[in-house]
């Protein structure tokens, strides 16, 4: 059966990125942005219900699941003033909507390979697939040159990735993406 991870029936995705997006938000700016939401959660009288899933950072964003409406409000109007953080520094919050529900999937990769915000874009332009909401988790170590590459494929994706085979295009070569079960997620 396939692993499903959604978070609740109302949960909300932000997506928080540079003003205009440029520059672009890094890596070492997206963890100060989280220890200053951090921050400004605990200056809060009542924290009681302001629910967040770990924040990731993704290519340019971080993004962010909020657990419930007044935790999507309340990041949403707090991030454009949080303090101290580089200089110059404008942040927006985009409300992305409701959580997709995330199918576990399985690439078999080379080693030397792309990173896995081009690999996930490079998918987007080149097949009919949104990959916005793809989520990488992990891969395995090195075995023969190859390696496992585990991912979160929403399941939105699924009927479009079904009509290719599960093997999209990426370059000039086709990629095996393994959903199991995905048969199941229709009834």
């Amino acid at each position: 059966m396939a692993e499903v991870v959604k978070v609740g029936a109302e949960s909300y995705l932000v997506d928080i990125k540079s003003a205009d997006g440029k520059p672009p938000l890094n890596k070492e700016q997206s963890d100060l942005v989280k220890e200053r939401i951090n921050r400004a959660i605990f200056k809060m009288d009542d924290i009681s219900n302001t629910k967040f899933e770990p924040p990731y950072f993704d290519s340019d964003k971080l993004r962010v699941i909020c657990n419930n409406e007044d935790s999507k409000k309340w990041l949403v109007n707090t991030v454009p003033i949080l303090e101290d953080l580089w200089e110059n520094a404008e942040l927006v919050a985009i409300e992305m909507g409701p959580t997709p529900t995330l199918i576990n999937a399985t690439i078999l990769m080379p080693a030397k390979t792309y990173e896995h915000q081009v690999l996930f874009q490079i998918i987007q332009a080149q097949n009919p697939i949104d990959t916005k909401f793809w989520r990488y988790k992990s891969r395995t170590k090195i075995q023969n040159g190859k390696q496992t590459w585990n991912i979160g494929v929403d399941e939105n994706s699924i009927p479009a990735l079904k009509e290719l085979g599960f093997r999209p295009y990426v370059g000039i070569e086709r990629i095996k993406i393994s959903v199991n079960n995905h048969e199941s997620k229709k009834k």
